[in-house]
């Protein structure tokens, strides 16, 4: 004899009901119910006691060899579950590791590019005094700002534009009305001697 549990319910020589206390479980000979088991209605759990030791204590066996399955199915369950997660948590690792290696690359590239502004931003700051520098050089010529009254008027580097200047600042008489360097000098020389 063997005991099987009950998996579907089924019409034997009562009716057997699955998880049922008093018919969950089934003690039967295995020829008899052969076609029940490959009809997925029954599973069998072992051999039953024997008869003559049976009474309460052939329930008790039976329940316990019912819980005995039910709890080596649901152990196989829970090993399946925990492969599966250990599976997702790799997963999350690497993708963690790969975004955690994006990040410094991030930073890194963040921190170059921080430094190419600093670079640039220093030469620009450079090449607007050095336009300030060369347009204050060519701009027109301020008696005042460019203290031209204090100018050596016979020196070489003395432009034509300056001795423009200082001569209509000083109010020097220029007799053309496109003066030479020299025409310019002699104006200017002869009304710092008259004052």
């Amino acid at each position: 004899m063997k005991i099987y549990k009950v998996l579907e319910a089924h019409q034997g020589d009562k009716a057997y009901l699955p998880n049922d206390p008093n018919t969950g479980t089934r003690i039967a000979d295995p020829n008899e119910v052969l076609h029940l088991v490959k009809l997925g209605l029954l599973e069998e759990l072992g051999d039953a006691p024997d008869e003559a030791t049976a009474g309460d204590s052939n329930a008790d066996a039976v329940d316990l060899l019912a819980d005995v399955a039910a709890l080596t199915r649901d152990l196989e369950l829970a090993r399946t579950v925990i492969i599966e997660r250990d599976a997702q948590i790799e997963r999350l690792h690497a993708e963690r590791d790969t975004g955690s290696a994006t990040l410094q690359e991030a930073l890194a590239q963040g921190d170059e590019l921080r430094s190419q502004i600093g670079v640039l931003t220093t030469e620009r700051d450079e090449a607007r005094a050095e336009i300030t520098r060369l347009s204050a050089h060519h701009a027109e010529p301020d008696y005042e700002r460019d203290d031209l009254g204090k100018l050596d008027i016979r020196k070489a580097s003395t432009t034509r534009d300056q001795l423009l200047v200082i001569a209509a600042y000083e109010k020097a008489e220029v007799a053309e009305d496109e003066p030479s360097k020299a025409d310019l000098i002699k104006a200017i020389e002869a009304k710092r001697k008259a004052a």
